[in-house]
């Protein structure tokens, strides 16, 4: 248990079927930055970015370092142009000082806003919120669905020391995800 509190998960891997547009989106609308790029020659062995015979990239994208703040992993399979949507991923939530610019930067770039709603490039969802005072971790939580979402949240306190959070009320990004449940971590985490 000593392990898990002094653990946090690193990253959320998200496909991303034209590179240059998802990245210019998560730069215009919330400010994240390359970290990282990498190029493979040979399909990913272990297939989190899915089971393709291509070569592929994965970028890391977000606000600092890796090793003490959250980011994205975007991967990129070279000759694939479309992906179909997973059903686990409701959104993701994040951080930003000024609400109104995000998602009028997501506007501008031709995206669907729904309230505080933004579906991206590949139908990803973000749910654009304030930065709360204080907390330096951008991306606030990760709402999921899962056909049994109380066996879901327990396996993700257990494995990896995410804490089940109130929605909010009227949360439109949960309005449309039966079986979706929040699931974040403390502050301090």
């Amino acid at each position: 248990r000593e392990l898990l509190d002094r653990s946090r998960p690193a990253h959320w891997v998200l496909r991303a079927s034209d590179l240059q547009a998802t990245l210019h989106f998560v730069s215009e609308v919330f400010g994240m930055r390359v970290l990282r790029h990498e190029e493979y020659d040979a399909p990913c062995a272990i297939t989190c970015n899915g089971s393709f015979e291509s070569p592929w990239s994965k970028t890391m994208v977000g606000y600092g370092p890796e090793d003490a703040n959250y980011c994205l992993e975007l991967t990129y399979n070279y000759e694939v142009e479309t992906y179909e949507a997973g059903s686990g991923l409701a959104h993701i939530a994040v951080g930003v000082e000024h609400p109104d610019t995000a998602l009028a930067a997501a506007a501008g770039l031709g995206c669907q806003v729904d309230g505080d709603v933004v579906t991206g490039p590949d139908g990803y969802r973000f749910r654009v919120l304030r930065q709360p005072a204080g907390r330096q971790e951008r991306f606030l939580y990760v709402a999921l669905r899962a056909a049994d979402p109380a066996r879901a949240a327990a396996f993700y306190e257990g494995a990896l020391g995410m804490r089940d959070l109130p929605a909010a009320p009227g949360d439109p990004a949960l309005a449309a995800s039966p079986g979706a449940r929040v699931l974040g971590f403390a502050e301090s985490q």
